[in-house]
């Protein structure tokens, strides 16, 4: 495995055509809607904190222009899910309920 290869799933903005069906999918809520027009004038989905994935594969398999790329090696991120516990607490501190 090259040191270029990313352990995680990734987005290529390209092949995006921007139909968001992936946005509500993500456990750790690391798709968004993309701002920036792609070369086919389309607005692809945007992927922040992609260190974060946990590879649950949810927006590959309901992706229509299969935008995601694998890892080689696809393997369970458990720092994505710390994020994504603490992401889940602090939201519930936010709208008052206990932890």
């Amino acid at each position: 495995m090259s040191d270029a290869e990313p352990l995680h799933v990734s987005l290529d903005p390209e092949r995006c055509r921007g139909c968001q069906l992936c946005v509500g999918l993500c456990p750790n809520d690391l798709l968004v809607p993309g701002q920036a027009l792609n070369q086919r004038h389309e607005t692809p989905v945007q992927m922040r904190y992609p260190q974060y994935c946990i590879n649950c594969m949810r927006c590959v398999e309901i992706c229509p222009d299969q935008a995601f790329d694998l890892p080689e090696t696809p393997a369970y991120n458990w720092q994505g899910r710390v994020f994504g516990l603490s992401l889940r607490w602090h939201r519930r501190q936010q709208r008052g309920l206990q932890p």
